[in-house]
């Protein structure tokens, strides 16, 4: 049998890679959707959007999209899931509405989604009369979701519809025209920058607006948006730098989530398989995964790439990343390990796969993301 040749394109060995990678976890099919979505559409901001139930994420969506795009809820909660979505200027994260009645660890993760996101920006979105309503548990989620982004993640506090503001007849734009309307939106303003300032955020600015507009197919109707064109001054145009940047911290939060996958496969290993089994077993898990990582290393980095296995040199750190897998799976085989011994080793394996971050991508594939698309 012949093998298959690797594409020339380096976006389609790129993308070859993420389809040989499992996505049955949220963070892998999070981290490889995000990857897919640059790699096909070319280098744009990420922007990440979260708030409460109602806030108004999905229908920003569609007023950015300039289409019907995501479901709209008035009642419901209808983001039930993040999702990558690839737009002309961006790629967005919809995620669902924070501290939704019933829905059991929704903060924890939305968090998890936005770290696996990597986003340039992050929007939080408040509806304008709910600016001093319940914010500290607002807060408290937002400083999870932001906890483990990128150092470059942007802030900006988002303040959505304004047009329920008072007075109630003034509900058409522009909406500061009115003396009154444009008083409280003044007060919604500043008071949700107060409050995000007193939570020590570091805030890039405060946008009011109205994104409300109804869709029947790609034909927009009741269309009442005001004030967007703000939210793109935050939003930086990609550079070589900034997306050889962006690739580095993406690659190693996939071969972090890579490992975090393959030590949770061990561990169900170790408590479950008949001993006499378990070493085969960790065994095979071990040659998967520092497979993958090598054919990751290979296709977003190239030649230059050194391979991660029992011989890995000091590219990765002093830790050695394949020696640390294999110790994992070797104590969990094992059944030596206490819980936070292992969970101490598991970390050290996260800060040496981190390492990956000193590595350069292949700079053919970071120009082709640049390249504009037809």
């Amino acid at each position: 049998m012949v093998a298959m040749r690797p594409p020339d394109d380096p976006r389609a060995r790129a993308l070859a890679a993420l389809d040989a990678l499992p996505t049955d976890t949220p963070t892998l099919d999070l981290a490889c959707a995000t990857l897919r979505a640059l790699l096909t559409h070319g280098a744009r901001p990420a922007v990440a959007a979260v708030g409460r139930r109602g806030a108004g994420k999905s229908t920003l969506l569609n007023a950015l999209a300039n289409r019907g795009v995501a479901e709209v809820g008035a009642v419901a909660d209808t983001t039930l899931r993040p999702a990558v979505r690839a737009l002309d200027a961006m790629v967005w994260l919809d995620t669902p509405g924070l501290r939704a009645g019933g829905r059991t660890r929704r903060a924890a993760s939305v968090a998890e989604a936005v770290r696996a996101f990597q986003p340039d920006v992050l929007w939080f979105l408040c509806g304008a009369s709910e600016v001093d309503a319940g914010i500290d548990d607002d807060l408290r989620d937002l400083r999870t979701s932001l906890d483990g982004c990128p150092p470059w993640t942007r802030l900006v506090a988002v303040v959505t519809r304004v047009d329920e503001l008072a007075p109630p007849d003034v509900n058409t734009p522009p909406f500061d025209a009115d003396p009154e309307k444009r008083a409280n939106l003044i007060a919604a303003t500043t008071t949700l920058h107060r409050h995000l300032l007193r939570g020590g955020f570091a805030l890039e600015r405060v946008i009011p607006l109205c994104a409300d507009a109804r869709w029947e197919g790609d034909r927009c109707r009741d269309d009442v948006r005001w004030n967007l064109a703000p939210l793109a001054r935050p939003i930086v145009a990609p550079t070589q730098r900034s997306v050889t940047a962006s690739l580095q911290s993406r690659l190693a939060a996939l071969c972090d989530a890579l490992v975090a996958r393959a030590v949770d496969e061990a561990r169900t290993v170790s408590l479950r398989a008949p001993s006499d089994r378990q070493r085969a077993l960790l065994e095979g898990l071990h040659r998967t995964l520092v497979a993958r990582l090598d054919a990751l290393l290979a296709a977003f980095v190239g030649d230059g790439a050194a391979t991660l296995g029992a011989t890995v040199g000091d590219t990765f750190g002093p830790g050695r990343a394949g020696e640390l897998v294999r110790s994992v799976f070797d104590r969990l085989g094992a059944r030596e390990m206490a819980a936070d011994a292992a969970a101490a080793r598991v970390r050290a394996l996260g800060r040496a796969v981190r390492a990956l971050e000193s590595l350069r991508p292949d700079e053919a594939l970071v120009r082709a993301m640049l390249a504009p698309r037809r």
